[in-house]
């Protein structure tokens, strides 16, 4: 069953405390990703916010490179794992990963998220202590590009299927930010 918004940030909440990654799934423009902002800010993380769909598979998986004495392909780190150490570096907090339209990623960059998402690693190198993963995309048939994503990939979230904001929570929202009516 799709989930309003008082569910959504009731899961998000759990899903971090638990280390638990969520899936959320919803339309485009119900701000699925900036109730992921708000909910990160409240617990005292960091948002690291990846639009994956844009992303190459070389920044999930590291670029192979020769090591020429060992003989052997070693990975640099990942553009992802960088990010997020400097980020947890310079904000001094855990951080959270949120995968934007990770329906949008293509097929050769789903693999190296297994890790990511599941052992919290790319490529050999640890992602900081602490971090969480959140991801957000649009279902098919919602005007988006999607791709379809793999059951391994799918397996390692709680999805979720986010319906958007009930009437009474987005006029508490609208007040909330002073929005013009």
């Amino acid at each position: 069953e799709p989930i309003d918004r008082t569910t959504l940030v009731a899961m998000i909440d759990l899903c971090i405390d638990a280390d638990q990654p969520i899936l959320i799934y919803g339309t485009p423009g119900i701000a699925k990703s900036e109730t992921a902002r708000e909910i990160t800010e409240r617990k005292g993380y960091a948002l690291l916010d990846v639009r994956a769909g844009n992303i190459p598979p070389e920044d999930f998986a590291g670029i192979a490179w020769p090591d020429q004495q060992t003989k052997r392909v070693e990975r640099l780190m990942p553009d992802v794992v960088s990010a997020a150490w400097a980020l947890h570096e310079k904000a001094g907090k855990p951080v959270v990963i949120f995968l934007d339209e990770i329906n949008h990623c293509a097929h050769a960059a789903q693999g190296p998220l297994y890790s990511i998402v599941l052992e919290r690693q790319a490529a050999g190198y640890p992602l900081p202590p602490g971090t969480r993963i959140i991801a957000a995309g649009n279902p098919e048939g919602s005007g988006s590009i999607s791709e379809e994503m793999s059951r391994a990939l799918l397996d390692r979230f709680l999805v979720v299927e986010y319906a958007g904001p009930t009437p009474s929570e987005f006029s508490n929202y609208a007040d909330s930010v002073s929005l013009n009516p």
